[in-house]
């Protein structure tokens, strides 16, 4: 039955005709392998997907593609002139190989050679759908490496070993390699000129665990999150936002000032931020330095400035800070618990929460909060009267 299954698998991936390409010969451990630029027509023309639900679930040659990802990547090429792809992974039943000079050759495929790619499905369907949809790019090429197949064992641990080696851009990474969307180049200008996040913000790790021993508080893309949430703004409308130098001055002001008065208004919030305290004594003890915080802060910011749009102010009304003062931010306040705090201590971090912390923070604010704020805070107190319940009986 998997003898069956593999031929049929194998039969749905063989070629119309054949195809040819000129190729540079390489040595990686005891293969040979065969490196060249392939067109996106013939690309198009000559791969295709493993099929699904043919192989045994047990058994599998290639990632079962998720459409949104080939979406995402036919949006990249066509709204980036200067899009670059990583190579694509070609395993070949059988190749024809004539040298030309010492280490390039000609390499042809024959139309009865099964082939089917084990890193670059994703890259496969977005070409597919682009030579489809606009003839401009047959002509466009991407790398191809080329492996003989050394059977279905061998060939689905060369899919394993490609996919065990790889290590993915994390989150913050891409904050600080990324030019294109302008929101992060917000972010690293911001880091880079505030006195009071500059060396709070790391980078290099998507996140920063109680346990960690770094100098910085929160990451890089904890911190986009919280500039989402206190503007107001999607990631789509962000877009056109940051790419302003104005509103950026004024974002950068406003959240420098944010900041600013939360530290005012209570000591462990300033020893946070002006280093004066061991961090690894408030990751241990406190909830400031999440990022369950840092987001909650953000719903704050925001309401903020509703309030003040809403009541026509000319300046944020920063008073509505002052009932932080009286916060006990450390971990062992019962207040967190159903808010940021699971009954088991562990940290949440969902929207829900965000909303939740937020209400306890502005709990004293003489201000009218917005209905999803008020809800949080209701769904908190349901839950804790509904704990109660059990516990009593």
């Amino acid at each position: 039955m998997k003898t069956e299954a593999i031929v049929k698998c194998y039969q749905a991936l063989r070629g119309q005709e054949p195809f040819s390409l000129t190729a540079i010969k390489g040595e990686q451990g005891n293969r040979t392998v065969y490196t060249a630029q392939i067109s996106f027509e013939t690309l198009a023309k000559q791969f295709s997907l493993v099929p699904t639900g043919v192989l045994p679930p047990y058994l599998k040659l290639q990632r079962e593609l998720a459409k949104s990802r080939s979406n995402k990547i036919k949006r990249y090429v066509l709204e980036n002139e200067d899009y670059i792809f990583p190579e694509i992974i070609a395993v070949v039943e059988n190749l024809s190989v004539v040298e030309v000079i010492t280490g390039v050759v000609q390499l042809s495929v024959p139309a009865e050679a099964f082939r089917y790619l084990v890193d670059g499905q994703g890259r496969l369907g977005a070409i597919q759908a682009l030579v489809n949809e606009n003839p401009a790019y047959n002509c466009h090429t991407i790398d191809i490496k080329f492996v003989l197949s050394s059977g279905v064992a061998a060939d689905a641990q060369l899919f394993a070993d490609i996919n065990s080696t790889q290590a993915g851009t994390n989150s913050s990474q891409y904050v600080a390699t990324d030019s294109r969307e302008s929101i992060n180049n917000f972010i690293k200008v911001f880091v880079s000129q505030s006195p009071l996040l500059g060396d709070k913000i790391t980078f290099e790790r998507s996140s920063v665990t109680t346990s960690s021993s770094l100098k910085e508080v929160w990451s890089a893309n904890q911190l986009r999150s919280f500039v989402l949430l206190a503007t107001g703004l999607s990631p789509a409308l962000a877009k056109s936002e940051f790419k302003s130098e104005e509103r950026c001055s004024y974002w950068s002001g406003y959240f420098n000032a944010f900041f600013r008065e939360i530290a005012s208004r209570h000591a462990d919030i300033d020893a946070v931020l002006s280093c004066s305290q061991d961090i690894n004594q408030f990751r241990k003890e406190s909830v400031i330095p999440t990022s369950v915080w840092l987001k909650s802060f953000g719903v704050v910011s925001k309401i903020l400035m509703m309030h003040a749009i809403e009541t026509k102010a000319p300046n944020i009304d920063w008073s509505i800070l002052d009932g932080i003062t009286n916060i006990d931010f450390s971990v062992k306040n019962p207040e967190w618990i159903g808010r940021c705090l699971s009954m088991q201590g562990k940290f949440e971090d969902r929207s829900y929460n965000h909303l939740a912390v937020a209400a306890y923070l502005l709990k004293g604010a003489r201000i009218s909060l917005p209905d999803v704020v008020v809800n949080a805070e209701s769904k908190v107190q349901e839950s804790r009267a509904q704990l109660q319940l059990e516990i009593s009986r």
